[in-house]
């Protein structure tokens, strides 16, 4: 047996779905371990949101008013776990740490499955073992957070389309599928507000269909999408008697990520002058931003230009390795690992051009705009790794590909599907 029969032998035992689902598993279990014994399960508004879903009331207050602060996956989703806490005299977080494993596992299968549409088996094993090893990815298990339903639901929108992509599959019912699924990946985090569009756009530019049925394709997913998320949408806009994009969180979240040191929770970070001056006039003046975020925004880079790019330039770079303490041991960490990983994503989508054909180009550009728009939303928030780590799978797909570019006798498999 040589060393590569060696290396995946585990998984040729078992159908290869479920075997990453099981070893994706496992690996959840142990980062469980590593989880402190006690922490507030609910913090925040969804607290609020939750106390009124489990007093029968929903969504609203007692009062009639909509709780809009994040949109009601999460906390219908925490809802559930508490009644589940109730029938079996358990606390929730039990069922909220199995839950959170079985979507980041599920999540883990769909990276594993896109790598190898697109790649080899191989590779897709690399990838997912990168995926679920990743402890940006993991932090979903030990700490209460949106993303492993978010994950989990961006994942299988996006390997349902590429696999009609790469296979030639066109029923219009995936289309509907994707559109659902995207649609509550929206209701779970409103910065998957524009992912419609770009799967939409993705439809229009490079399947190899008349314009007609791409046009058609394209429409089903958008009108699916928005269809999903219509009745919430429509409440809270006719309660605050404008366009509300999904939340009324937005402007809290970018007032949030524009205060840096001017919360006790976070370590000191260091700012020049002027832009700790900017900070501290954002943080000061929450109502005015609250109720007027764009003029807000306007007139800080009107009176300090350069503190205000300074702090945005900023904003950019934290995007890939800051956690929200900002502590500086952790964040020394984040910037080996990430650097880490997208070197090796450099590496294998290098490789990965090597293949001709518009193919190759459309699914790279199509990955690309996924992290892209990720990266700009979370700077426009709180400008942290966590917020960034969803499109994470994207990048393992090449990271995994640049290390079996790299493997010993160049074993690296690059099937031509153009």
């Amino acid at each position: 047996m040589n060393k590569e029969q060696l290396y995946f032998a585990p998984f040729r035992t078992a159908p290869k779905a479920f075997t990453i689902f099981y070893y994706a598993l496992c690996i959840s279990l142990l980062y469980l371990l590593m989880a402190p014994k006690e922490y507030d399960f609910i913090t925040g508004d969804y607290y609020s949101q939750l106390s009124s879903i489990l007093q029968g009331y929903g969504l609203k207050t007692a009062g009639g008013i909509i709780l809009d602060r994040y949109p009601p996956i999460i906390p219908y989703l925490f809802s559930a776990f508490f009644t589940l806490s109730k029938i079996f005299h358990a606390a929730p977080q039990i069922f909220y740490i199995i839950y959170s494993a079985i979507a980041i596992s599920t999540a883990t299968v769909f990276v594993y499955k896109i790598a190898t549409l697109l790649l080899s088996h191989h590779v897709g094993i690399l990838a997912s073992l990168l995926f679920a090893s990743c402890p940006f990815i993991q932090f979903g298990i030990i700490r209460v957070a949106s993303e492993p339903t978010y994950i989990m639901l961006l994942y299988a929108a996006a390997y349902l389309l590429i696999n009609i992509y790469i296979q030639y599959r066109y029923r219009l019912l995936s289309f509907i599928v994707i559109g659902a699924l995207l649609g509550l990946a929206m209701l779970t985090r409103p910065a998957g507000i524009l992912f419609p569009i770009l799967f939409a756009l993705f439809i229009l530019f490079a399947f190899p269909v008349p314009f007609i049925k791409r046009l058609l394709f394209a429409f089903v997913l958008l009108f699916s999408s928005l269809l999903t998320i219509a009745p919430w949408e429509y409440a809270i806009s006719r309660q605050e008697g404008y366009l509300v994009p999904l939340s009324t969180g937005g402007p809290i979240s970018i007032w949030d990520g524009l205060r840096f040191n001017n919360c006790n929770h976070r370590a000191h970070l260091s700012l020049s002058p002027a832009a700790q001056q900017l900070s501290d006039t954002v943080a000061n003046h929450l109502h005015d931003f609250k109720s007027n975020t764009v003029p807000f925004l306007k007139e800080q880079f009107h009176r300090a230009p350069s503190a205000f790019l300074e702090l945005i330039g900023l904003k950019v770079l934290r995007s890939w390795y800051a956690v929200e303490s900002q502590n500086k041991h952790l964040e020394v960490f984040s910037i080996i690992l990430i650097s880490i990983y997208l070197i090796l994503a450099f590496i294998g989508a290098s490789s990965y051009l090597k293949k001709d054909g518009k193919q190759t180009m459309a699914i790279l550009a199509f990955f690309l705009s996924i992290i892209f728009y990720s990266w700009a939303m979370t700077t426009i928030v709180l400008s942290i790794l966590r917020y960034i780590s969803p499109v994470l799978g994207f990048i393992f797909i090449f990271s995994a590909q640049g290390i079996y570019a790299i493997w010993p006798k160049n074993t690296a498999h690059l099937p031509n599907r153009n």
